[in-house]
C-alpha cells in the first residue's frame, strides 16, 4: 500500500530546476495535438481560397445569366468587362437544351445592368488569350435585371473568328476565292513588258482612228 500512497518528490530547490521554456514537464501552453488541428485546419483553408476564390457560406453577390448560342470558347474565371473595365468574373458555362446557360458575376462599379442589356463573347488581346464577355449595361429608361436575372439569347452574341469563316465555306467557293484574290495579287503586281505596251498603243491607236 506504501507504493500507492507515496507522494511525489518535491524538487530540491538547491539544485538547478529546468528551463520552463523548453518543453517538458513544466510545459504550460498548448496541447501538440491542438497545434497539430490548428495547423491542418489552416492548409485546408488555404487550399479551398486558392479553388473557390471566395470565402465559404457565402454569396456571389450580383449574378445575372446569359444565354448564348454557341460558348465553346468561354471558360470560368474569364473576365466580364464594361467598356473595357474588368466588372465581374464568368462562373459556369453549362449546356441548356440547345443553347448554353452562362452565369456571371457584376461587381458594384458595373451595375446597374438593364433588361435591355446585351453581352457578346469577344476574343481578348493576343498576348492575353482566351475569350471575356463585353457587356453592355442596357439604358435607364429600361427596368433594372435584378439578381439572377437571365440575358435571353436574342440579346447575346459571339464574335465570329476567322476559322470558322473560313470552316463554313464550301470546297467550289474557297477555290473560286483563291482565284479571285490570286487575280488581284497578279493585277496589283502586274509589270507590263515591251510587247504589250506596242499592244496597248495599237489598240489605243485604232480606238481612235
Amino acid at each position: 500500500m506504501a507504493l500507492f500512497n507515496r507522494k511525489s518528490a518535491r524538487p530540491d530547490p538547491a539544485k538547478p530546476q529546468p528551463d520552463a521554456r523548453v518543453y517538458g514537464r513544466h510545459y504550460s501552453g498548448m496541447a501538440p495535438w491542438m497545434i497539430g488541428l490548428l495547423v491542418t485546419a489552416l492548409i485546408g483553408f488555404g487550399v479551398y481560397m486558392a479553388f473557390a476564390k471566395q470565402l465559404p457560406f457565402t454569396s456571389d453577390g450580383y449574378r445575372l445569366h446569359a444565354t448564348f448560342e454557341n460558348a465553346t470558347t468561354l471558360r470560368s474565371t474569364n473576365p466580364v468587362r464594361i467598356a473595357g473595365v474588368n466588372v465581374g468574373t464568368v462562373t459556369s458555362v453549362q449546356r441548356d437544351g440547345d443553347a448554353v446557360d452562362v452565369t456571371f458575376t457584376v461587381d458594384e462599379d458595373g451595375q446597374p445592368i438593364h433588361e435591355d442589356a446585351t453581352v457578346e463573347i469577344r476574343p481578348r488581346l493576343f498576348l492575353e488569350g482566351n475569350f471575356f464577355l463585353d457587356l453592355d449595361p442596357g439604358t435607364p429608361q429600361s427596368e433594372e435585371l435584378a439578381t439572377d436575372g437571365t440575358i435571353p439569347i436574342s440579346q447575346t452574341a459571339t464574335a465570329v473568328q476567322i476559322d470558322e469563316i473560313l470552316t463554313s465555306l464550301q470546297d467550289p467557293t474557297r477555290r473560286g476565292l483563291q482565284k479571285t484574290l490570286s487575280g488581284f495579287g497578279t493585277a496589283l503586281n502586274y509589270q507590263p513588258t515591251a510587247a504589250a505596251r506596242r499592244s496597248s498603243g495599237t489598240v489605243r491607236t485604232t480606238s481612235r482612228a
